[in-house]
């Protein structure tokens, strides 16, 4: 301690007598000359400043005023921004600030501000491609100049190689990977959009439109599903067409089926299948309703390898058999008549002719089969179930079976009535012949 107010008294004494203050220099050249000892590699040269955490800077501050203005310490812990004060609100980093006479400031490193002033007249031309070179002189006092030429578009940029300004080349939405931090909105602004590939590309239109051109071969969009069973096989669809021939919707790999459907629609949704012969707009052909009814505009034909040709009011053609489910079936017409009663049908009585005959002239139709006014009719022509044409028509077949077996019986009783009547004729015509021949004798 005594050192050093030895040192301080010098110091005071020498300013006092002299108006400047050196260290290891007999002659300061300033207020406050210090010299470093250079050749002695024993000690250490340099000014410290006071050294305080932000917080002990923060502590003192009604002491600093505008009294204090060009004071400078070195901060050696950081305030937080949240904990600043209006003096040290500057004071969030480590390092050397002064006092303004308002505020601490923070002395930057490595800043500087550039004034007018004389430089070097190099001048930046633009070259006929729109590139920049430089040219002048040195000699004229005048900033720098960019000379572009007119018509320059905004935001245009350009870059150095070593000796001119050029255009920077257009850049690719991506030229390596990368990831959106927000949600992106792409306007077209009036232009188009693609996407070029070797074989494939993707189009988007003015408008907005999407479209995928094959530009060796067919064009194909494909959607894949993740590989869920461990197989490492994705399903997957395609939609593709090939130059002149059919489009086509495929399911394939490791899809299990394909559906077209309408779902979760607010009204009845059907779906409708059009085809055009060529040349004109598409007609519907047919459609499967939202209550999952089928109906065909035109023909139908099931069971073949090519389209058949129907004539007049053809509208069905099958190659094989039709297979049918009905309620029933007319063995119940056999279980009544020898039973006398049918588990089948228990509602069905056999009827003898004569009773099938006073129905038809009351019904005009034969009983068990539905009468033409039961129909329902239609410009194209009454509507009726097949299935149950089908049973009525077996059941009439039975009952004529049973009549014809009844009539068969009687005929055989008659032929038997016949046959004995003969006989007895015979026999009677014999003894008429006797007698005859006694009546001659006598």
């Amino acid at each position: 301690m005594k050192k050093n107010i030895i040192f301080l008294g010098t110091i005071l004494i020498s300013g006092l007598a002299l108006s400047q203050v050196g260290v290891n220099t007999a002659v300061p050249k300033a207020t406050f000359d210090i010299v470093g000892a250079s050749t002695d590699t024993a000690k250490t040269d340099g000014l410290i400043a006071p050294r305080l955490k932000g917080s002990e800077l923060k502590a003192k501050d009604a002491l600093y005023a505008a009294a204090q203005t060009g004071a400078i310490v070195y901060v050696t812990e950081a305030l937080a921004p949240a904990g600043t004060t209006v003096k040290t609100a500057n004071v969030t980093t480590v390092g050397y600030f002064y006092f303004d006479g308002t505020a601490w400031q923070k002395i930057a490193y490595g800043s500087f501000t550039e004034t007018d002033g004389v430089i070097g007249n190099e001048v930046l031309n633009a070259t006929a491609n729109g590139g920049l070179t430089r040219a002048g002189s040195g000699t004229a006092v005048n900033p720098y100049t960019l000379g572009l030429t007119s018509g320059t578009a905004n935001g245009q940029v350009m870059t150095w190689n070593g000796t001119a300004w050029s255009p920077a080349n257009a850049l690719n939405i991506y030229n390596s990977d990368g990831t959106l931090t927000a949600d992106r909105t792409v306007t077209f602004g009036g232009r188009a959009l693609t996407f070029k590939g070797s074989e494939q590309q993707t189009f988007w239109g003015a408008t907005g439109t999407l479209n995928q051109y094959g530009t060796t071969s067919c064009a194909n969009m494909i959607l894949n599903a993740a590989d869920s069973n461990g197989n490492g096989v994705a399903a997957r669809m395609h939609f593709q067409i090939y130059p002149e021939q059919s489009a086509q919707i495929i399911a394939d790999s490791d899809a299990t089926g394909l559906s077209l459907s309408t779902s979760q629609t607010t009204v009845s949704a059907p779906i409708s299948f059009l085809t055009n012969p060529g040349g004109v707009n598409a007609v519907q052909r047919a459609e499967i309703s939202g209550d999952g009814r089928f109906n065909i505009n035109n023909t139908l034909s099931i069971g073949y390898t090519a389209q058949q040709t129907f004539t007049g009011t053809q509208k069905l053609k099958v190659n094989g058999s039709i297979v049918t489910t009905g309620g029933t079936y007319p063995d119940y017409v056999f279980e009544d008549y020898y039973n006398k009663t049918s588990v089948i049908k228990p509602t069905y009585k056999f009827t003898s002719l004569y009773d099938t005959e006073k129905f038809i002239k009351e019904n005009r139709h034969l009983p068990g089969v539905t009468s033409i006014r039961e129909l329902d009719k239609t410009e194209e022509g009454y509507s009726f179930n097949i299935s149950d044409l089908s049973v009525q028509s077996l059941e009439k077949i039975e009952e004529l079976y049973l009549h014809t077996i009844e009539q068969q019986k009687q005929i055989d009783e008659q032929k038997s009535q016949i046959t004995l009547l003969l006989a007895i004729t015979e026999k009677l015509k014999s003894e008429v012949e006797l007698l005859k021949k006694k009546e001659d004798i006598e």
